[in-house]
């Protein structure tokens, strides 16, 4: 990518983001693990994770740009996944680990999350029955 082609592109993060996953760049790593879960301005898909690989990719700058940089990415997604909190940033977590082959560690995480959040549906829907219980009844 040459300096023109990013500069039309307004110099943004999601440029940045483009430009290190094309150079591999893996010291950008920690500045894409915190903008995983961030969309693209100039692509507009509702509901991506319904769609293709593909509108993911382009819907998520960082996600793409991570898995072309590799396992170190893989791996840095991995250790700072209990920090991510919002939807989009734990499945475009989970989406860059299963991408990206060579970590033998992954199989490990990608087994441990639907494991959490099982558990985290469990204690929802024992919240749901517990709050209908506390329901006053009406006279």
């Amino acid at each position: 990518m040459n300096d023109k082609s990013f500069l039309k592109k307004g110099g943004s993060w999601e440029g940045l983001a483009e430009v290190f996953g094309e150079l591999k760049i893996a010291a950008a790593i920690p500045f894409l693990v915190s903008r995983i879960g961030l969309r693209s301005p100039r692509y507009v898909a509702l509901s991506p994770w319904l769609k293709s690989e593909e509108v993911i990719e382009k819907t998520f700058p960082a996600l793409s740009a991570l898995i072309k940089i590799g396992p170190d990415a893989s791996r840095a997604v991995i250790q700072g996944y209990p920090s991510l909190t919002m939807l989009d940033e734990r499945l475009a977590a989970m989406f860059v680990v299963s991408h990206i082959a060579g970590v033998p560690e992954a199989r490990d995480f990608l087994i441990r999350v639907p494991a959490a959040a099982n558990t985290e549906c469990i204690w929802a829907e024992r919240g749901l029955k517990k709050l209908d219980e506390n329901i006053p009844q009406s006279k």
